[in-house]
C-alpha cells in the first residue's frame, strides 16, 4: 500500500510538474515525439563523484514513463513506484527505449531502491542512491529510473559526464523532482 500510495504521488507530481501545468488547447493524440507534447516534463539528475559534482542534467519522459502514469492516474493499475535507479555505460535514453543501454549490473552498481526525501517545499522531493565501486569500470555516463528492480517500466533517464570508477569509488545519483 505504501509504495501504491508514493508511486501515486510521483505520478501526481510529475504530471503536476509537466511545465506550468498544462496549456489549454484542443485535445490531441501524442504521435510519441519529443516536440509535439502539449505538457512539459521538468527534473534533472544530478551525478557526484567521489563527492565532487560531475553534472546536473536534465532527463527524459520516455513514452513508457507516460503510458505508466496513465494506467496509474487512470487505471489506478501500475505496479510499484517509479524508485528504482540504475546506471550504465550506453547511450542516452530515447523516448522510445525500455531498457538502460548497457545497465550496469556488478561492481557494487546494480540497480537499487533511491531514498526518497520531500525537500524545498511543497511538492519537491528527491530519489537519491550513493552506490560504492568495488571494481574498475571505464565508463558510467547514464542512468534512469524504473518502477521494479529488475525488469519493469523504464520510467526516465539521462547521460550525465562520464565517470571512470576505481574499486572503492562512491557514485551520488540524486533525481530531482518539483511540483510548481
Amino acid at each position: 500500500m505504501k509504495e501504491y500510495i508514493i508511486g501515486l504521488c510521483l505520478a501526481i507530481a510529475v504530471i503536476s510538474s509537466l511545465g506550468t501545468a498544462a496549456l489549454i488547447t484542443q485535445p490531441t493524440t501524442n504521435t510519441g515525439t519529443e516536440t509535439d507534447s502539449v505538457i512539459t516534463y521538468h527534473s534533472n539528475v544530478c551525478v557526484s563523484k567521489n563527492g565532487k559534482l560531475l553534472s546536473c542534467q536534465p532527463n527524459l519522459l520516455t513514452n513508457d514513463g507516460k503510458d505508466y502514469i496513465r494506467e496509474l492516474l487512470g487505471a489506478g493499475s501500475a505496479d510499484g513506484a517509479a524508485k528504482y535507479i540504475a546506471v550504465g555505460n550506453g547511450t542516452n535514453t530515447s523516448l522510445t527505449d525500455s531498457t538502460l543501454d548497457a545497465e550496469i549490473t556488478t561492481c557494487g552498481l546494480a540497480r537499487t531502491t533511491g531514498t526518497y526525501t520531500a525537500s524545498g517545499g511543497n511538492g519537491n522531493w528527491t530519489l537519491s542512491k550513493t552506490f560504492d565501486s568495488t571494481c574498475v569500470l571505464s565508463v558510467v555516463n547514464t542512468t534512469a529510473l524504473f518502477n521494479a528492480s529488475s525488469g519493469g517500466t523504464l520510467f526516465s533517464g539521462t547521460n550525465f559526464t562520464s565517470a571512470s570508477l576505481q574499486s572503492g569509488d562512491q557514485l551520488a545519483i540524486t533525481w530531482n523532482v518539483y511540483v510548481n
